[in-house]
């Protein structure tokens, strides 16, 4: 059953007052900031959905199962935008050129080997000894864990060692989302965790715009600025 008109007005009223509008998180995508615009227009998307879910649950003050779910959904999806935002400056920029990025896509597998008597048909122990050579193979990039990316971004100077660590921290606590890590952790220690990760917008972008002029990819010319509607 939905609320009552005069009440989800009230409710609108009240999310809408404590959070950035379309427009803020537009400016913060930026085409410089995230030159896909599909993929740009996806992450304003799940940050106002987000943050629309998130001041609903705190206006409501959410404890126990609530408070679990707030922290939860939080953790997700800050994680997925960061690991998002990476993926692309790192694979779809002249950043892919980097040495450090192109060793992302490249791993040793072995292959079997057939050789001539007396190096074939090999047997140690009662055991078949196969003869193998290690090559080079392609990765395809969707399966290149997060932390691989996190560690190229700080040698290319895309991020500090600190940005570096907290990502990480909320990168391992979204992998562990489930019942026996949340008794482990606390729901306490996951909304602190899920507070951070939106802390974290601000310096991220700044970061990566820095490193990324480093790289010469951006124009020294830009600037981060946020408009007077803040995150809290």
């Amino acid at each position: 059953m939905a609320f009552p008109l005069e009440l989800k007005k009230e409710v609108e009223i009240y999310i809408n007052k404590h959070h950035p509008n379309q427009e803020w998180w537009e400016q913060y995508f930026d085409a410089v900031f995230v030159s896909d615009s599909q993929l740009s227009n996806r992450l304003v998307q799940e940050m106002m959905s987000i943050r629309t879910v998130y001041q609903l649950l705190e206006g409501l003050r959410a404890k126990n199962e609530l408070l679990r779910a707030q922290t939860k959904i939080q953790i997700i999806t800050y994680a997925s935008v960061y690991e998002a935002v990476l993926h692309h400056i790192i694979f779809r920029t002249s950043l892919s050129m980097k040495q450090e990025v192109v060793q992302l896509l490249i791993k040793e597998k072995y292959v079997r080997r057939s050789l001539p008597a007396p190096y074939n048909n090999l047997n140690h122990c009662g055991e078949i000894i196969y003869t193998m050579a290690k090559v080079p193979d392609a990765r395809d990039e969707r399966y290149i864990k997060f932390e691989e990316i996190l560690l190229v971004s700080k040698d290319l100077n895309l991020i500090d060692q600190q940005l570096y660590d907290d990502l990480l921290e909320l990168y391992n606590l979204r992998n562990a989302i489930h019942l026996q890590a949340e008794i482990a952790k606390g729901v306490n220690y996951q909304l602190e965790i899920s507070k951070k990760a939106h802390k974290l917008l601000k310096p991220f972008k700044r970061q990566i715009i820095e490193g990324l002029k480093i790289n010469k990819i951006v124009d020294r010319k830009y600037n981060v600025r946020f408009s007077r509607k803040e995150l809290v």
